[in-house]
């Protein structure tokens, strides 16, 4: 028997497709989390500044104009993003799906206190200015500002107006302005951005505030430490304090400035990619966004369809017929293409029984 004379069109109307969100929880630490110092002025001995364009941060003379005196991003909260030097975290790629949740970020690295190596931890979250609504919080995976534009890419209908970063800020650096008695970390549970609950409420997280202020102490709005790269996997440490302090001489070498791979890091304060053994100095838990897409095919084996086999056993044992109606047991489908080129296969979790007057359906799934 051929195999066309094997094969059924599939019916008409049967071929659906849908589009899952699947989420989930990571926590890092230890090796999976690794840091390397940046400069944007030594450009010669360790040429890192090449980072600072990938990541969209001030270079030229002119874009650092932007955030000093007299540009359009200073005396904001972004101002401070504008150093000389920046700490690059690498979430590795295994470790996500598509992007990162920017809201659900909490990370905690160490910098040296006095004597004392101590652990910073720094939230995500977005910006709201006077264009927005503050009582309608944004619920996107993503800040949508021009702000965040300027490091990412511009929200649009195109990307459900979602850029590709959020900023990160720290209760160790500053807490809310818009409500003073509240923390960063308040809102690091089931509350995040809920539409129900006025903003600056305690069951509620905390949008950032960007509004331009006169103030040169920065009063009006809050201090961004960081930025997360939520399509890269990457954060980006900036503020001077957790830059100048961060706790290197504790780290572990991945290897790398001539340092062997496990040991101790004994270099200087121009380290690459060291690492905490430490987990409670350094780590970061945040919800991985993959989109799946799903094909479901119903196939049918009607009556006098698929009740004999190929099998030479089955032959035998049948040759004058079946006048029993004896079962075949499928444990398999195969899904072909218009040039009957075999594309899927499906297996059963245990054999089903066709015979020829019953009728047997199948839903199956291709994910992509």
């Amino acid at each position: 028997m051929s195999l066309a004379n094997n094969l059924k069109a599939v019916e008409s109307g049967s071929t659906t497709f849908t589009t899952n969100i699947i989420s989930s929880v990571s926590t890092l630490n230890n090796s999976l989390l690794k840091y390397t110092k940046a400069s944007r002025t030594d450009l010669t001995s360790r040429p890192y500044g090449n980072l600072f364009n990938s990541f969209n941060l001030p270079i030229t003379p002119t874009q650092q104009a932007l955030f000093q005196a007299g540009g359009i991003y200073s005396n904001t909260a972004i101002s401070g993003c504008n150093q000389d030097n920046v700490i690059v975290v690498e979430i590795p790629r295994n470790q996500y799906g598509e992007l990162i949740d920017g809201k659900t970020i909490s990370m905690t690295l160490p910098i040296v206190s006095g004597n004392t190596n101590t652990p910073i931890t720094l939230y995500g979250t977005f910006f709201s200015d006077s264009s927005q609504n503050l009582a309608t919080p944004n619920t996107n995976y993503s800040d949508a500002t021009s702000e965040a534009s300027y490091f990412g890419i511009t929200p649009s209908a195109d990307n459900n107006y979602n850029s590709n970063i959020v900023f990160l800020f720290s209760n160790a650096i500053n807490t809310p302005v818009l409500n003073t008695g509240t923390t960063w970390n308040q809102w690091t549970t089931a509350n995040k951005f809920s539409t129900s609950n006025p903003l600056g409420s305690t069951t509620n997280k905390q949008f950032a505030v960007f509004s331009p202020d006169l103030n040169p102490n920065n009063t009006g709005c809050d201090t961004v430490v960081g930025i997360a790269y939520l399509d890269k996997g990457f954060f980006v440490i900036t503020h001077p304090t957790l830059v100048n302090n961060f706790a290197y001489s504790a780290s572990t070498s991945s290897g790398f400035d001539g340092i062997t791979s496990g040991s101790t890091y004994t270099g200087n304060q121009n380290f690459t990619q060291v690492y905490f053994t430490a987990n409670t100095l350094s780590n970061t838990t945040f919800t991985s966004i993959k989109t799946e897409f799903v094909q479901s095919i119903y196939c049918l084996a009607m009556p006098n369809e698929f009740y004999d086999s190929n099998n030479p056993t089955f032959l035998d044992a049948y040759a004058d017929g079946n006048p029993n109606n004896d079962p075949v047991y499928i444990t398999e489908i195969g899904i072909y293409n218009a040039n009957q080129e075999l594309i899927a296969i499906g297996k059963t979790s245990q054999p089903i029984p066709k015979t020829k007057n019953n009728v047997q359906q199948f839903e199956i799934q291709l994910k992509l």
